[in-house]
């Protein structure tokens, strides 16, 4: 995470937070322990400060190294108001994220494979069905190689001979 962030979170400076995010900071960067500015808001009980990352689109759904959210973090201070700021922002990025996943297209069809690995482990994966565009580019592709394989072959032969 950027310095100035970390400053202006102990300054608890409304407009210099601001200007940063105005001027592109992102408000999801992280530092050494995986915090975001909207952990250490939450953490102080900072509420415009919170709510100004939020409309930056800081993430509620972050963790740091210890597994805890903005949300735990406003949680442990105490702030109901910040509480149900965050608890609000989290319903509300997780519907964005459900109603724009997948839009636009159909749900592929899932069947289960069950492979090796060459520790000799078994290991499930779910493979999903392909595109018939993205197979005949996958076909095409493989034609290509194949004949740039095939010629190579015939240019190695022409020079051991």
């Amino acid at each position: 995470m950027e310095l100035a962030f970390v400053r202006l979170l102990q300054k608890k400076d409304l407009e210099y937070v601001r200007r940063l995010l105005v001027n592109g900071i992102n408000p999801n960067s992280k530092n050494y322990d995986f915090r975001t500015p909207l952990h250490l808001s939450a953490s102080e009980g900072m509420y415009p400060i919170s709510v100004l990352l939020l409309e930056a689109e800081a993430s509620v759904f972050a963790v740091d190294r210890w597994g805890k959210s903005a949300l735990d973090e406003a949680r442990v201070g105490g702030n109901i108001n910040l509480v149900k700021l965050l608890e609000d922002a989290r319903g509300s990025q997780l519907s964005e994220f459900s109603t724009s996943f997948g839009k636009g297209q159909e749900q592929p069809e899932e069947s289960l494979f069950i492979g090796m690995t060459d520790g000799g482990q078994r290991v499930r994966c779910k493979v999903f069905a392909s595109e018939p565009g993205d197979l005949k580019d996958r076909e095409e592709e493989e034609s290509f190689y194949g004949y740039l394989k095939a010629l190579m072959s015939s240019l190695t032969q022409q020079r051991s001979s």
